[in-house]
């Protein structure tokens, strides 16, 4: 992320210049860059930055992916409250696809409190339930 951040040393004095040729085409500028050139190049650095870090970002945790894509099925009312996990493992949704990358998503999602989590009793069966995720009402 350092490396990518320090072409914009470059990229703003750029931006500003284009910006600044544009309004010279258009009658609006002429002499040396305006500040409003350079404040729009700024504004462009800036909104270019936080795509860069959500990009950065999936590369860097796989986990924080699959929570996120659960936290979008969340909010689109795709799983019934509570829930369990194997109800996301029957949409086989893209970056839920196997128990691994689930457990990570939930887990994150735990501990954001988008999900709470509650295990019923044992059955006399002795047969493990599964366990339940109850969505956080606030995200729904």
């Amino acid at each position: 992320m350092c490396e990518h951040l320090g072409k914009y040393r470059s990229l703003m004095p750029s931006l500003a210049l284009i910006f600044h040729c544009i309004d010279i085409a258009d009658g609006k500028g002429s002499g040396q860059v305006s500040s409003k050139a350079a404040s729009l190049a700024v504004q462009w650095c800036v909104y270019l930055e936080g795509h860069a870090r959500r990009i950065y970002g999936m590369c860097a945790s796989p986990a924080l992916t699959s929570a996120a894509i659960l936290s979008r099925h969340i909010k689109k009312k795709s799983l019934p409250n509570p829930f369990t996990r194997r109800d996301i493992d029957r949409k086989n949704w893209h970056g839920l696809q196997n128990r691994d990358e689930t457990e990570e998503a939930l887990n994150i999602l735990i501990d954001e409190n988008w999900l709470k989590t509650q295990r019923k009793p044992i059955p006399a069966t002795g047969r493990f339930p599964l366990q339940e995720y109850f969505i956080n009402p606030v995200f729904l």
